[in-house]
């Protein structure tokens, strides 16, 4: 995903490398992102009806042949196949109430929120802004952001061999929400001018990419299934997901304003 959106940045530079990010030249950019943006949401509802077009998972078929259900030969015989890798289900339980499920559901709403409130969408759709207001070229800007987001994104395969997914991940939510405000004061009008507040800005926008990518970024998809019972993962992982592009929404709306 990150080498993509660098090839993206590149494309962008080279094909539009005006500086004029506010004007006219801003909102063909925006409606350029608007596009892309839409083309990805289209996609994403073309999607849903595949899942009709899908085989059944094993695991689920096992689950409903254990509680009385219906199966197809075929999908009988792929059970006897695959019968002793659900071995490891026996005495879970399989039905647990609201309340039960509370716990897990608030932890994965606080991981979803910490991932995208923190600001790494805020980044990436609105660099040449940030960059431009730090005295970049608003392109090279962004293409410069997004190569360091590339790289640090190697670095997260080190880091979890060191490294538990849940440490890491909180580690790198405080690291993170420690490198906004290091971004954010010297942005502050008033506070700091010229190059000291390009200086402070720039290292905290990079120190943000850097940690966010080493921890957050990769571990919320091994925890958002860790958190909840494995009968009740296929559940909690679409609730986590789906929350997780509700706060997306939240900051590519709000980060504006």
């Amino acid at each position: 995903t990150t080498a993509g959106i660098v090839a993206a940045a590149l494309l962008g530079l080279a094909l539009d490398p005006r500086a004029d990010v506010s004007g006219v030249d801003g909102r063909v950019l925006q409606q350029r992102f608007q596009f892309m943006n839409g083309a990805a949401a289209l996609l994403a509802v073309v999607v849903l009806p595949i899942a009709a077009l899908m085989p059944e998972s094993t695991r689920w078929l096992s689950s409903q042949a254990a509680g009385g259900g219906s199966a197809s030969d075929a999908e009988a015989a792929l059970l006897n196949e695959t019968a002793d890798d659900d071995e490891g289900r026996d005495g879970e339980k399989e039905e647990y109430t609201l309340r039960e499920l509370a716990g897990p559901l608030l932890t994965a709403t606080v991981l979803a929120a910490a991932l995208q409130l923190t600001g790494i969408n805020a980044i990436m759709n609105f660099a040449p802004e940030i960059t431009a207001g730090v005295g970049f070229h608003p392109l090279l800007g962004n293409a410069l952001v997004m190569i360091w987001n590339f790289v640090t994104t190697l670095g997260s395969i080190m880091v979890a061999k060191y490294l538990p997914p849940r440490r890491a991940y909180i580690g790198s939510a405080l690291a993170a929400s420690i490198a906004c405000l290091f971004t954010g004061v010297p942005t502050f009008p008033g506070v700091a001018e010229g190059v000291t507040q390009q200086v402070l800005a720039g290292l905290g926008i990079l120190a943000f990419v850097a940690v966010f990518e080493l921890g957050m970024g990769p571990n919320i998809y091994i925890l958002a299934q860790d958190v909840f019972p494995e009968s009740k993962r296929d559940l909690g992982l679409s609730f986590t997901i789906a929350t997780q592009f509700l706060f997306n929404l939240v900051i590519n709306f709000g980060f504006p304003v």
